[in-house]
């Protein structure tokens, strides 16, 4: 009886504990942070659009990023499941963002990779911004509770 009992309160206190844990999304904590301090001065009259889910996409890493980051070109094009998409954006009540869905190429949007989270505990997330015909990529290292550890923004000249 007494063994059942502290069963039940431990199941109990486990349920609660596990109910108030929320999720990390390293691409949301990555949009978040960009939309509140590097995006906040924006003007333009048109809204951005944003991909709805991270695109798979790290062709636009530049390299200098990489090594800052100790990433190598073999990190990113390790390929990417569908698995690792791990959800839709929220651009919460921004009206200076719309969700649509991503067109390569084209200016006026942003898109967030998936994350690249490794052993070390470095997860690393990149958006990158097309507002203008000219890609700048901001590439965030993110730490396991979901804080901004270090983050750089590079432009990249697509020829």
């Amino acid at each position: 009886m007494k063994h059942s009992l502290l069963l039940t309160v431990f199941l109990f206190g486990s349920i609660l504990c596990a109910y108030g844990q929320k999720k990390i999304t390293f691409e949301q904590v990555a949009f978040e942070y960009y939309r509140d301090s590097v995006f906040k001065h924006y003007k333009g009259k048109d809204k951005i659009k944003i991909s709805k889910t991270p695109i798979a996409d790290y062709s636009y890493w530049n390299v200098k990023c990489l090594k800052e980051f100790a990433l190598t070109i073999n990190d990113t094009a390790a390929g990417v499941t569908p698995s690792r998409i791990t959800g839709i954006i929220d651009i919460g009540d921004d009206n200076r963002f719309e969700l649509k869905k991503f067109k390569k190429n084209k200016s006026g949007q942003v898109f967030v990779t998936p994350v690249l989270s490794f052993e070390t505990g470095q997860n690393i997330v990149a958006l990158i911004e097309n507002l203008d015909g000219t890609f700048v990529t901001y590439l965030f290292d993110i730490t396991g509770d979901g804080k901004i550890k270090k983050w750089r923004k590079e432009r990249l000249m697509i020829e």
